[in-house]
């Protein structure tokens, strides 16, 4: 796999956005003072091997608790239903657990589970050269541990766009995607939610496409949040060898539904900040 420096597009689009400069240049990319983004996530889920047990999120924790010095544990459930014409009464069940190792700072996390591994990067956001760096580190470490091959890898940047970007509160002052209300029943929105499941080739695969919000952030602020996740289909995840090139060309989808899911003119508004 090569080194984040040799990557493609080092800056991320998702915290830049394109514009003519007027030298005659055309096309440049100006950093985002506000970049929306929140959460920057990379999934890898692998085919069942016997070589994984119980030790692997420990072994792993050994490497980089230098890094990721803060660890807790995360259990997941799933409710059990009986079936037949004398169902079971109904149990909650433990399906897995996963540990999660956090850098000091909370920037970024480790996840672990069995035949998983996902590496979250939050603010202040490294560009893709740098999360890439670290995605390369993980993953190495990892199969070093359990030699394993991907069943499904998945790459997903979360945003989060306060209605205070915007002069006004309409959806389309935000995002390209505004809900399409017909006439007759337009009322004052109090909230929404879209969903769009869109097939790529280059790298095959699915991008999951989601707008919503009118909610409330941590802070109290009103927010619209644009989430991106690029996964790859059943059956067609990338060899380990080919997942730097099947990572960068998903990068390239997010980049640009991004690109194209927020208003340019508060692409313009997140370029020069509160000037």
């Amino acid at each position: 796999m090569p080194t984040g420096s040799q990557l493609k597009g080092e800056s991320c689009r998702l915290c830049w956005r394109p514009w003519e400069s007027g030298k005659g240049d055309g096309v440049v990319y100006e950093p985002l003072v506000r970049p929306p983004l929140v959460e920057a996530v990379c999934e890898f889920r692998f085919a069942p091997t016997d070589q994984w047990d119980l030790t692997v999120p420990g072994r792993l924790y050994d490497r980089i608790s230098d890094e990721f010095p803060l660890r807790e544990q995360a259990q997941s459930f799933a409710l059990q239903l009986g079936e037949g014409a004398r169902p079971a009464e109904p149990a909650v069940q433990r399906t897995s657990d996963r540990v999660l190792m956090h850098r000091e700072d909370g920037s970024a996390l480790v996840q672990v589970g069995p035949h998983q591994l996902a590496v979250h990067h939050k603010l202040p956001y490294p560009g893709w050269a740098g999360f890439y760096t670290l995605i390369e580190r993980m993953l190495g470490m990892y199969l070093e541990i359990v030699p394993s091959t991907p069943e499904r890898v998945g790459l997903r940047y979360i945003n989060q766009i306060p209605l205070s970007f915007s002069e006004t509160t309409e959806i389309g002052s935000l995002i390209t995607l505004d809900p399409p209300i017909p006439a007759e029943i337009d009322r004052p929105l109090e909230n929404f939610y879209q969903r769009y499941e869109l097939q790529h080739d280059a790298p095959e695969g699915i991008l999951i496409h989601q707008t919503g919000g009118l909610q409330l952030s941590p802070e109290g602020e009103r927010i619209v949040m644009l989430d991106l996740d690029f996964g790859s289909l059943t059956g067609s995840a990338p060899d380990v060898a080919d997942a730097a090139s099947w990572l960068q060309a998903a990068h390239d989808r997010v980049e640009e539904a991004f690109q194209v899911s927020v208003n340019p003119e508060l692409l313009d508004k997140m370029r020069i900040g509160d000037q």
